[in-house]
């Protein structure tokens, strides 16, 4: 393959970002702004710190996050708080993932208030409605899409285990849990049916 058809292949690879099995994965770069050391990592803690986000098991919340289909976010500050790397992995591909986030909850402003201390986003006020990152997504998305880089590398313990997936076993491990509290649980689990799901709860 020539030289340009690698690049071209490189490229369009990138876009699309890691996938391994089911699993999607993106990471952007910035470089911060001078003197926005400290605001930056603020806005990054403001971030975690919204009910919605610290409210993590509320049914409600895993709702969205599972519809979204995110399993973890990350922002790291290194280089003295001069760059940052912004890591998520998700369910799908890059594309329906950040649109089904902003869809589900008009959260872009929340990412916006965290580029906003960055070199890479447009000028101007962020509190400004009129701000191209207060007044739709396309703005911020478009700041993801030239800021992510390939992964060389990216590997989950379950590649194809979704968040629906996590959802699912969670309930059943809760609801086996209650089963076992009934009354008349030891008698019903003594069915030879069942022993493989006893061996299982027992390790």
């Amino acid at each position: 393959m020539a030289t340009k058809d690698v690049e071209a292949a490189l490229a369009a690879t990138s876009y699309m970002g890691t996938k391994t099995g089911k699993r999607g994965e993106v990471t952007m770069f910035y470089t911060v702004k001078p003197g926005h050391e400290k605001l930056i990592r603020e806005a990054i803690r403001n971030f975690y710190e919204t009910p919605f986000r610290k409210q993590f098991e509320d049914p409600r919340v895993v709702a969205v996050n599972v519809k979204i289909g995110v399993h973890d976010v990350r922002h790291v500050l290194f280089d003295n708080d001069t760059r940052l790397c912004w890591l998520t992995s998700f369910d799908t591909d890059w594309d329906p993932y950040i649109d089904d986030t902003f869809a589900v909850r008009n959260n872009w402003v929340e990412y916006a208030k965290i580029l906003q201390h960055t070199n890479e986003v447009p000028e101007g006020d962020i509190a400004n409605p009129d701000h191209p990152l207060q007044q739709n997504s396309r703005a911020v998305k478009d700041v993801f899409n030239a800021n992510r880089v390939l992964a060389a590398g990216f590997f989950p313990t379950f590649p194809n285990v979704t968040c629906r997936d996590v959802q699912k076993g969670e309930q059943l491990r809760k609801a086996f849990e209650k089963v076992l509290e009934h009354p008349q649980a030891e008698e019903a689990l003594k069915h030879p049916a069942l022993k493989p799901l006893l061996d299982l709860a027992s390790e």
